[in-house]
């Protein structure tokens, strides 16, 4: 099984692991909040039985499907209140806002665990919104302080909400 690293070459499988390990609450909270993922298209038909008008072709139709997710531990949460996106690498790969503007992900699923290590504070983003309003330009990159091989824009999440990003949330406690 090959190790799964950083830029600097530290495992980093055991953040992995950990975040893997709340997959099952993710899917369960997107469940949930399927509605958002759906848009209804009903519209009328003409009938000749009885000469009434019916409601039919009710069609669910999905949205895009291409979901990113992130966990964090919850000091982030009650410390910065921020949405991240890695935005350099030392290696020159793709972060995780090149391979947004590459329109390879719709939805953002970002959550923060509680002190019993489960997802107590989560949004849902509209990724394109995030680029349609400009959140993620111009903003100062911020270098990893556990490695400075990577960095990352922050965006709160008060500008995510005032510019409509949020799809859905749930937090605990209050924000700053």
């Amino acid at each position: 099984m090959a190790m799964r690293q950083t830029d600097s070459n530290r495992d980093v499988s055991v953040d992995w692991d950990w975040s893997d390990k709340r997959m099952e609450q993710v899917t369960s909270i997107l469940n949930d909040n399927a509605s958002i993922f759906f848009s209804w298209n009903i519209s009328d038909v003409q009938s000749d039985y009885d000469g009434a008008d019916l409601i039919g072709s009710n069609r669910a139709s999905p949205r895009p499907e291409r979901m990113a997710v992130r966990i964090r531990r919850n000091h982030y949460f009650e410390q910065f209140h921020d949405v991240t996106f890695r935005s350099y690498r030392v290696s020159g790969a793709k972060t995780e806002i090149d391979k947004i503007r590459d329109g390879g992900v719709d939805w953002y699923f970002y959550g923060w665990t509680d002190e019993k290590d489960e997802i107590a504070n989560w949004v849902i983003l509209d990724v394109n919104k995030v680029l349609v309003t400009g959140l993620l330009d111009g903003r100062q990159m911020v270098a990893n302080h556990d490695c400075g091989r990577t960095g990352f824009v922050s965006v709160p999440l008060f500008e995510l909400d005032a510019n409509n990003c949020i799809l859905a949330k749930h937090y605990t406690g209050v924000l700053l």
